[in-house]
């Protein structure tokens, strides 16, 4: 269920788009918190 609303939110945000790596990045910034991102960079 808490996946499921995460990949909606991130369809919702990546809505016209139509880019599949668009549609994960959006994934990724919703789901992983900042701090996460940037240290593993």
């Amino acid at each position: 269920e808490a996946l499921n609303g995460i990949f909606k939110a991130a369809r919702a945000r990546a809505r016209g788009y139509r880019n599949v790596d668009t549609f994960i990045t959006m994934i990724y910034l919703i789901a992983a918190p900042l701090g996460k991102l940037i240290n593993s960079t």
